[in-house]
C-alpha cells in the first residue's frame, strides 16, 4: 500500500508540474452571433502516422466543459466540427480499441491546448491514438446514490510510470445514467473520478489510498464505481504587483491533512480564479506560471507552503477575497557553442543557487544552440552544461572543470541576465565492450569512469548496449573504470577486485585512447525461501549477504512471490544472511551459520523463518494539528541506543512501525530539511527524557502521536583560515551532554549554513571540512567546547575558521566478531603535550573513520558506551603513537573488554 500512495502522490504532483483542472473562469463565452459561425479541423492518426477513420473528435468549452461540436473521421483520418461559435474550446478524440488523447500532444484533459474559434475554420488540429486493449467500466454516483452525469474518470496506466515512454493515459465521460468505459493498455491502472464542483477521488478505500485495478488484454473489467461528494470553493483574483490582472496563472490548493487530492484551476482574462471541488478541510494555496515569468508564490504572499496562511474550507461553503500579488522572476540566457563557433543542441543547462534557499532552474539548448533559464530568485548561480547528443565535455560557467572554480553569475529579479555564454571542448572517445567468460555479450552493464588520483571525484558514466559496447567522452588524464552488471562479479580495469588494486587507463591526444575489453566472470549465488512460522512464504523481504569476515555489506534481493529469493554476483567465500521483514510485520533476522559459495556456483535451499513482530503507530502534525507527512519515526533500544526500527508518516501524517521485538523503546520523530527540531515522544528533544514505549508480543502500540514544535535558527560562516569560504563543509550540533547529533547541515557554496530547527537548550557545534582539521566552536575537542544556549530567539551567527591538515589517519572500527561498529569517539591525542587536537564520531552506519590532523605525533583514543580503550593498548601509556604527515589508513581497530587491538597501519 505504502508504494501505492507514494505512486499516486507522484502521479498528482506531476500533473500539478503540468496541468491544472478545469478552470471554472476561463476565456471569452461564445460570442453573440454576428457572422458566420466557425469551424474545427484536422487528422487523427496512428502511432505510425497511419490515417484512423471514424476516430471521435469532440469540442469541450474550455469555461465549464460543455460539449460544443464534435464529429467523426473519414477514411484518410480527416474530421470537421461545423457551426462553432466564437470562443475557446479543448478537443478529445477517441476510437474504438484506442486510448483516448487531448489536443496538444497531451493525453491529460486539464493540459490540453486551447483552440479559439473567431468566425473561421481552424485547422491544423491533429491527433495521434494509441491502442489500448483492455477497458475498465463502471458507474459514477453522487453521495445520495443518484447518478452523476458528465463526470470525467481518468485511467492512468503504472506500467510505464517514470520509463522513457512515460505511461499510458485515458479518460472517459459518464453518460445520463451516469455510466462509463475508459479503453487503456493493459497493466496496473490508478483510476481518478472528477467532476466540476464535487471533491475528486480515486478508487479505492478513500481519496488517497487507492485500490489499484488490473486490466487484463482483451478483457473488460466492470464494477469501478466511483462516489462523489460536493465540494466547497475558494475563489479570488491574480495580478501583478502593479494591480495588472494576470490570466493563465495556476492555483493549486493542497489540503494540509492530506486525506483530499490537491485541486486546481487557472486564471482567467479578468486574474480571476475559482477552487471548486474542495473537501471540508484546511488548504495551502499556492500561485505559479508555467513560463515561469513570475516566482512561485504562496498565500498570501509567501516563499515557502511552511510559511503560507492558511484557508479553511466547510464544504460546500465558498471563500471568497484571495488575492495574490505576482512579482517577476529572473532569468539567464545564453548560448552553447564548440571550439569552432558551431552551436551545440541539447546541452542541459542547469542553474544552481549559491544560497540554500534561492531556486533554482534549468533548460536544454535548442538546434541554435540558445537556452532560456527563467524563474530565478535575486541571487547568485553556478551554471553546468553536460551534453547529451555529442561527444562535448561537461563544463562549469565560465570554463571551469570543477564547481569551485566556476564563476557565480548574479540575477536580479525581475532581469534577464543574458550573454551567459559558454564553449565546450569536445572529449577524447573511450570505448570498449563487456562480455562474459562464454563470450556473449554483456548488455545493460554500468560502467563507471572516475579520476584516477581523486579519491572524491565525480565519475562518467555509460550503459553497455546489446553487443556490449560502451563509449563516454573523456578529457585527458588516467582514469580507472568499474563495470557492474547483475549476475556478474564487479570488475575494475586490470581485472582487479577493488579500486585500490585498479589499473588506470590512459586518455592521451599524443598516444591515443586504446580501446577497453572487459570480460566479466559469473558470481556465486544463494537461493532460498523466506518463512514464517507456519511455513508460508513472506514475499517482500529484503534478504543480504554480508562478508562473514568483515561484516561488509555485499549483494541484497528482495523475496518474490512465495517467499523466493535469489542474491546473485557473490565472489567466492563466506556470508552471513540477514531477512529484513519489517515492512511486513516481521522481526528482523539473521541466520545463524554463514554460508559457503564458490563463483560460479549456487547453493540452494537457504532458507530464513522470520517472526511476527510487535508494532508502534501513531500520528505525526504540527502545533495546530495539521498532518505532517514525510517524517522519519524510529525506535530505539533505549539501552544501547540501536535503532530496531523505523517508517515515515504517510500524506495523512499516520505511521505504523512493525516487526519490532518484545521490550521498551524510545521514539523518535525527525523531519528532514524542515523547521522541526528531532523530538522524541511525549513532546522531549532530549533522548534520556523521552517516555518509553513497551511493545508485548505481537501487539500494536496504538496512538504514539507527536505535535512537532517549531525550533531556533543557528546560522553561520565556516572559512579556511585564509578567509576563504569552505563549501559543502559539515555543521553537527550536540546537546551540552549528548555524543548523538541533535541537528546536522552543510555549507552553501558562499561557505553559509543554516541549522533552522534547534528546540531551546545547550548545545555544541562540531566544524568539518575534507582536508581540514575539525574544530568544535569554542573549543578542541568536544569536552572543553563551549555550550551555546539556544532560547526562543536566533543566536548571533558563528563563524569557524578550519586548518588545513597534514596528515590523516583512517580506518574501521570492529566487534572481536569483525562486524563493523560505531556509536563510538575518535580522539587524536598529542603524544607529546596530552592535549586533545580532534575527534571524529564514528558512525553505526559504516563503523569507518577518517581523521585529519595536524602535523606531529598522536596517540589514538576510542570511547564507546563509557568504555575508554587506546589504539594499541588499553591505557594510554600503552598507546601506539602515530606520525601526523601523509595518510595512514588500514587501521582496523577492534573494540571489546580487553582494550583495542590494532592492526599494523600502511602508511601511503
Amino acid at each position: 500500500m505504502t508504494k501505492l500512495l507514494k505512486f499516486a502522490v507522484a502521479v498528482l504532483f506531476t500533473c500539478v508540474q503540468i496541468a491544472t483542472a478545469a478552470p471554472a473562469i476561463l476565456a471569452a463565452e461564445p460570442a453573440a452571433a454576428v457572422k458566420p459561425p466557425g469551424a474545427i479541423a484536422g487528422r487523427v492518426t496512428d502511432d505510425s502516422g497511419n490515417p484512423i477513420a471514424g476516430a471521435s473528435a469532440e469540442a469541450f468549452a474550455c469555461s465549464d466543459e460543455t460539449p460544443s461540436g464534435s464529429a467523426a473521421t473519414d477514411k484518410n483520418g480527416e474530421y470537421l466540427i461545423k457551426g462553432m461559435a466564437d470562443g475557446c474550446y479543448r478537443l478529445r478524440f477517441s476510437g474504438n480499441d484506442l486510448e483516448s488523447s487531448w489536443h496538444g500532444g497531451k493525453q491529460i484533459k486539464d493540459d490540453a491546448a486551447d483552440v479559439r474559434v473567431s468566425g473561421e475554420k481552424v485547422q491544423g488540429i491533429d491527433a495521434k491514438l494509441s491502442e489500448a486493449g483492455s477497458v475498465i467500466s463502471g458507474t459514477v454516483t453522487g453521495a445520495d446514490g443518484a447518478p452523476l452525469s458528465g463526470a470525467w474518470v481518468t485511467v492512468l496506466q503504472t506500467g510505464g510510470i517514470g520509463e522513457e515512454d512515460g505511461g499510458s493515459i485515458s479518460d472517459g465521460r459518464t453518460d445520463e445514467k451516469g455510466s462509463f468505459s475508459v479503453r487503456i493498455y493493459p497493466g496496473k491502472c490508478l483510476v481518478v473520478f472528477a467532476k466540476k464542483g464535487y471533491v475528486t477521488r480515486l478508487h479505492g478505500k478513500s481519496a488517497v489510498e487507492p485500490t489499484m485495478v488490473e486490466a487484463a488484454k482483451g478483457k473488460t473489467v466492470s464494477g469501478v464505481n466511483g462516489v462523489l461528494s460536493k465540494g466547497g470553493s475558494i475563489s479570488g483574483s491574480i495580478t501583478d504587483d502593479r494591480a495588472k490582472p494576470l490570466a493563465g496563472v495556476y492555483v493549486v490548493a493542497y489540503p494540509t491533512e492530506r486525506t483530499a487530492l490537491p485541486a486546481y484551476a487557472r486564471s482567467d482574462a479578468g486574474g480571476k480564479f475559482a477552487l471548486e471541488g474542495l473537501a471540508t478541510g484546511k488548504y495551502q494555496i499556492a500561485f505559479g506560471d508555467r513560463e515561469q515569468k513570475y516566482l512561485l508564490q504562496w498565500h498570501d504572499g509567501k516563499t515557502t507552503p511552511e510559511e503560507a496562511t492558511i484557508i479553511a474550507v466547510t464544504a460546500p461553503g465558498a471563500v471568497t477575497g484571495i488575492k495574490g500579488v505576482m512579482r517577476q522572476s529572473g532569468g539567464i540566457s545564453g548560448m552553447v557553442t564548440d571550439q569552432n563557433g558551431k552551436a551545440i543542441a541539447e546541452v542541459i543547462v542547469i542553474a544552481e543557487p549559491l544560497e540554500r534557499k534561492a531556486r533554482g532552474g534549468s533548460a536544454v539548448t535548442d538546434e541554435t544552440g540558445s537556452y532560456s533559464i527563467p524563474g530565478l530568485d535575486s541571487a547568485s548561480y553556478h551554471l553546468s552544461f553536460r551534453a547529451t547528443s555529442s561527444d562535448h565535455l561537461p563544463l562549469y560557467y565560465r570554463d571551469a572543470a570543477r564547481k569551485e572554480d566556476a564563476k557565480a553569475v548574479e540575477v536580479t529579479a525581475s532581469q534577464t541576465v543574458f550573454g551567459v555564454n559558454q564553449v565546450l571542448q569536445e572529449g577524447l572517445l573511450l570505448t570498449g565492450k563487456v562480455s562474459n567468460t562464454s563470450g556473449e555479450p554483456v548488455q545493460q552493464a554500468t560502467v563507471s569512469i572516475y579520476p584516477a588520483k581523486e579519491v572524491d571525484g565525480i565519475p562518467e558514466f555509460a550503459s553497455t548496449q546489446p553487443d556490449g559496447g560502451f563509449s563516454a567522452a573523456l578529457g585527458e588524464g588516467e582514469y580507472v573504470v568499474e563495470v557492474r552488471a547483475p549476475g556478474y562479479l564487479t570488475q575494475w580495469t586490470g581485472k582487479a577486485a577493488t579500486r585500490a588494486e585498479a589499473a588506470p587507463v590512459t586518455v592521451s591526444k599524443k598516444e591515443g585512447v586504446q580501446p577497453l575489453e572487459v570480460v566479466l566472470d559469473r558470481g556465486a549465488s544463494i537461493s532460498g525461501t523466506v518463512k514464517d512460522r507456519t511455513g508460508a512464504g513472506i514475499a517482500r523481504v529484503t534478504v543480504t549477504a554480508r562478508d562473514a569476515a568483515t561484516g561488509d555489506r555485499g549483494e541484497s534481493t528482495t523475496s518474490g512471490e512465495g517467499g523466493k529469493y535469489q542474491i546473485q554476483g557473490l565472489k567466492s567465500g563466506s556470508y552471513r544472511l540477514e531477512a529484513d521483514g519489517t515492512d511486513q510485520g516481521y522481526v528482523e533476522a539473521k541466520l545463524p551459520q554463514p554460508v559457503m559459495v564458490t563463483a560460479p556456483g549456487t547453493t540452494e535451499n537457504v532458507n530464513l523463518v522470520l517472526s511476527q513482530g510487535g508494532a508502534v503507530s501513531g500520528k505525526v502534525t504540527d502545533p495546530a494539528g495539521a498532518a505532517l507527512s514525510m517524517v522519519s519515526v524510529a525506535a530505539y533500544d533505549p539501552a544501547t541506543w540501536d535503532e530496531v526500527g523505523s517508517a515515515y508518516s504517510g500524506i495523512s501524517g499516520e505511521y505504523n512501525i512493525g516487526g519490532l521485538p518484545e521490550g521498551s523503546y524510545a521514539i523518535r520523530f525527525e523531519k528532514s530539511d524542515s523547521k522541526y527540531p528531532v523530538q522524541w515522544h511525549k513532546g522531549k528533544f532530549r533522548r534520556e527524557e523521552s517516555a518509553r514505549v513497551e511493545v508485548a508480543g505481537t501487539s500494536t502500540v496504538a496512538s504514539v502521536d507527536a505535535a512537532l514544535q517549531p525550533g531556533v535558527s543557528l546560522t553561520g560562516t565556516v572559512t579556511d583560515t585564509g578567509g576563504s569560504p569552505l563549501a559543502n563543509a559539515k555543521i553537527e550540533v550536540y546537546g551540552g551532554n549528548d555524543d548523538e547529533p541533535f541537528a546536522d547541515t552543510r555549507t552553501d557554496l558562499r561557505g553559509n549554513f543554516t541549522v533552522s530547527s534547534l528546540a531551546p537548550g545547550s548545545y555544541r557545534v562540531l566544524f568539518s571540512h575534507k582536508g581540514h582539521v575539525s574544530g568544535w566552536y569554542g573549543g578542541s575537542d568536544r569536552r572543553n567546547a563551549a555550550r551555546l544556549a539556544i532560547k526562543d530567539a536566533a543566536v548571533a551567527p558563528l563563524s569557524a575558521a578550519l586548518a588545513p591538515a597534514r596528515g590523516e589517519f583512517s580506518g574501521k572500527l570492529m566487534n572481536p566478531e569483525g562486524k563493523k561498529i560505531g556509536q563510538a569517539w575518535l580522539t587524536a591525542i598529542d603524544a607529546l603535550t596530552g592535549v586533545a587536537v580532534t575527534d571524529e564520531r564514528i558512525c553505526e552506519c559504516s563503523g569507518e573513520f577518517h581523521t585529519p590532523v595536524p602535523g606531529g605525533m598522536y596517540q589514538l583514543k576510542v570511547e564507546r558506551h563509557g568504555q575508554v580503550t587506546w589504539y594499541g593498548g588499553s591505557v594510554q601509556e600503552e598507546a601506539l603513537q602515530l606520525p601526523g604527515t601523509g595518510e595512514i589508513s588500514g587501521l582496523e581497530m577492534v573494540i571489546d573488554d580487553k582494550g583495542v587491538r590494532g592492526k599494523l597501519p600502511q602508511r601511503n
